[in-house]
């Protein structure tokens, strides 16, 4: 488990809880921004909670891909462009729920060893 936090959060523990101390800061900025939404428009404010998944999924999805930029998907061809692009998010959606919860997780496990 300890090679999964390595390679989404960070190489050591000072580093891992900095990122998620960002992570964390920005995700709590937007669900205030979500809460406000939800008085003036709540299609908006659902819209938030995939953004928050994709903050947290997209930079796993580009190591993992090895693209840096989203114009790098881009081949050229518009229709093939939409397609990937679309995929790409939908993964990045996922895999930013699952890194929102393991990072939760790393971030109570670095805390309680800092209390040791």
């Amino acid at each position: 488990m300890e090679k999964i936090y390595k390679r989404l959060f960070g190489e050591d523990m000072q580093v891992q809880e900095e990122k998620l101390k960002n992570l964390f800061k920005w995700s709590g900025i937007m669900l205030a921004v979500m809460v406000v939404l939800l008085f003036i428009s709540p299609s908006v404010a659902e819209a938030m909670i995939a953004v928050i998944c994709l903050m947290w999924g997209w930079p796993v999805v580009k190591a993992t891909a090895g693209v840096n930029k989203i114009t790098e998907l881009f081949a050229y061809n518009i229709v093939v462009f939409v397609i990937v692009l679309i995929l790409w998010l939908c993964v990045g959606y996922l895999a930013g729920m699952v890194c929102l919860v393991l990072g939760i997780i790393r971030f109570f496990q670095i805390k309680k060893q800092k209390k040791k």
